[in-house]
């Protein structure tokens, strides 16, 4: 029986060592995508805003929007990111967080987030192109 293990072990050994170097070279399942990305100009108010933003898939039901907002003629860029992510069938979460903000060249810590559930049948990816891009696009996402 004992020799009949020692026999096993350099099979079990090369099976392990091809696990190992498979799972090296298999991409991950989840791959995170830069799907859009954009820069628009609006006025509000008295001032000019300026607003970038970079899209990132994780997957149909999660999308992150990470964005940001300036007024160079106050000298304030705000970080912020949405996150879309489809939480039932027939409900999407939409999380807005800001992140920080620069004033004249400095940066300020600052954490604060909302949300807010929407009812669609739309996976977070459709609801970005379908209905959150316009928006980016137009400058009337605040």
């Amino acid at each position: 029986m004992n020799n009949r293990i020692n026999k096993n072990v350099p099979l079990v050994l090369f099976v392990l060592l091809g696990v190992f170097i498979g799972l090296q070279i298999a991409e991950p399942v989840s791959a995170v995508k830069l799907v859009d990305h954009g820069f628009v100009t609006f006025k509000d108010q008295n001032s000019t805003v300026n607003y970038s933003w970079k899209t990132y898939q994780y997957s149909k039901n999660n999308v992150k929007i990470i964005g940001y907002e300036s007024e160079p003629q106050l000298g304030i860029k705000v970080k912020l990111n949405f996150y879309l992510k489809k939480v039932q069938k027939n409900k999407l979460k939409i999380t807005m967080q800001i992140c920080g903000f620069y004033y004249q060249g400095r940066y300020y810590k600052y954490s604060d987030s909302s949300h807010e559930y929407v009812k669609t049948r739309m996976s977070a990816a459709q609801f970005y192109w379908k209905c959150l891009k316009p928006e980016l696009k137009s400058g009337s996402l605040n």
